[in-house]
């Protein structure tokens, strides 16, 4: 029996986990006193961040003659700038993520028998994904809590300060910001799985358009379509802004974790521990961007595919109104709905992960070639 995650306990994990960086959108309604609270905590989380990226650059400095400790710092700090780029998107976003949410659950409460079996559909086909990304991100966050116990490191980032660590009540201080910081990037990478959620909820509205249009033989069921694609649209269009930036920042997280852990996995000594965290590191950073390309790439399939469904509907033959309307929506759907960022990222697809997995795969094999590894 494979496991399975519904749709409402995705949303509940996702706002659950997602609290260490306060990404989950307030509800509408909100008391000021509770939403000044939240950006105070928001700022003194971010600040957080901020130091121990301060203290990996000092770090690095005190250690500027060890190259392998400037590309493992520089692989962490990927992972922190990425959690800090999450946190300004789902600030500025905030409004246009909550109205997402919302449609989605509106539309799941008050759906048919048969559209809530077209969702359970898209939401059984990446649950085993979502599942395993859940699983990984626990367990690295466990691996890295154990980096002092394992590695002569005295915390889990390598991470150096201008002050002694001697007295244990300063390293209990600084272990627990660290821990912390895990915990924060562990958050992010969870609430990705919203975006990813709602993009497969948008690519499920295209799919229930195209059977309900090849159903459709009155004048009303065809009006009806017509309404229903208009509102996919503009979910997806919401949604493609929002999502674009995050897919963004996850493939400059990406390709960042390449280009420094690819480093790394040159040097010809380096701790067991340490070369597999960077292993990990480049797996989670692949996995995170195929997170998003896999629900986009069905989306624009989908939404492209009205075309062909009207062809094959009831609709030839009948009134003139009627015959416009599905002009109409043919000529919508000659565009496919894609998440892109113009000029900086282009179509979010499966071929993109794969040209962007292959242009990783190629750069780690060439710095191998090159140091004779």
């Amino acid at each position: 029996m494979k496991m399975y995650l519904s749709l409402e306990t995705t949303i509940r994990f996702v706002k659950t986990s997602s609290r260490l960086m306060f990404g989950w959108p307030l509800p509408l309604g909100t008391k000021r006193i509770i939403i000044l609270r939240r950006r105070i905590l928001r700022i003194l989380s971010t600040a957080n961040i901020i130091i121990i990226v301060s203290a990996q650059v000092f770090n690095i400095y005190r250690n500027r003659e060890d190259r392998l400790n400037l590309f493992l710092c520089m692989t962490e700090m990927t992972a922190l700038s990425g959690t800090m780029a999450f946190v300004f998107i789902c600030h500025i976003d905030e409004d246009r993520l909550r109205a997402l949410i919302t449609d989605m659950t509106t539309f799941v409460r008050n759906a048919t028998d048969q559209e809530l079996a077209v969702i359970r559909f898209y939401v059984k086909k990446c649950s085993l994904l979502h599942v395993t990304v859940i699983a990984v991100i626990v367990l690295g966050g466990i691996v890295y809590l154990l980096t002092p116990f394992v590695l002569p490191q005295p915390l889990p980032i390598k991470a150096a300060y201008p002050f002694s660590m001697e007295p244990i009540w300063i390293w209990a201080l600084l272990y627990g910001s660290h821990v912390f910081t895990a915990f924060q990037v562990a958050s992010a990478l969870c609430m990705s799985l919203i975006f990813a959620v709602l993009t497969w909820f948008a690519a499920a509205r295209f799919d229930i358009v195209n059977t309900e249009i090849e159903r459709a033989s009155k004048l009303n069921e065809v009006n009806r379509c017509v309404l229903y694609h208009q509102e996919s649209l503009k979910f997806a269009s919401r949604l493609s802004k929002t999502a674009g930036r995050m897919a963004f920042a996850v493939a400059a997280s990406n390709f960042a974790a390449v280009m420094f852990g690819g480093v790394v996995i040159t040097f010809r000594q380096f701790y067991t521990l340490d070369f597999v965290k960077v292993v990990a590191f480049e797996l989670i950073a692949m996995v995170h961007l195929f997170l998003y390309a896999w629900p986009a790439d069905y989306m624009a399939q989908l939404s492209q595919r009205l075309s062909e469904s009207v062809l094959h509907g009831q609709w030839l033959g009948k009134s003139p109104k009627m015959q416009r309307s599905v002009v109409m929506m043919m000529q919508r759907a000659n565009d496919p709905v894609i998440i892109k960022i113009d000029g900086v990222l282009p179509a979010l697809n499966l071929e993109t992960f794969g040209a962007g997995l292959s242009t990783s795969f190629s750069y780690i094999a060439t710095l191998l070639a090159i140091f004779g590894e």
